[in-house]
């Protein structure tokens, strides 16, 4: 899969004792947390809801935007940039499978989308040879 880095603004605590904040500039909202880690490990998620989102829509996730580019406003409070990376995922393809029907029921029981829960055993399975 093909890796992306979005840059994401992190800013002070405005108060002392008060949450970092981030925000990204190809996506709305932001996050916060209690420390810098903590509040990377929280854009991280985000970005990935964000880009699940997107795709589930049917949408093509927005270029990143070019660290020199971020908007003077988004940087007014900054207190640094760093870069966030995500997966993207290939063009799906559709293939035919034969699978026992029990195995089918049972995948079916557990996941809301056959596809993507073989994919992502697939991938697991890939990831540890």
């Amino acid at each position: 899969m093909p890796v992306k880095l979005y840059p994401v603004v992190i800013h002070a605590p405005d108060v002392e004792g008060g949450d970092f904040g981030a925000l990204f500039p190809d996506f709305p909202g932001f996050t916060n947390g209690p420390t810098v880690e903590d509040v990377l490990a929280r854009a991280s998620e985000a970005l990935e809801a964000a880009f699940e989102h997107l795709i589930s829509e049917g949408e093509e996730p927005p270029a990143p935007t070019p660290v020199a580019a971020i908007p003077a406003d988004m940087r007014e409070g900054m207190l640094c940039v760093s870069l966030v990376p995500v997966s993207l995922p290939g063009r799906s393809k559709r293939v035919a499978i034969t699978l026992p029907e029990d195995l089918i029921e049972r995948i079916d029981a557990t996941a809301s989308n056959r596809s993507r829960f073989l994919a992502e055993a697939a991938e697991d399975r890939l990831r540890r040879g």
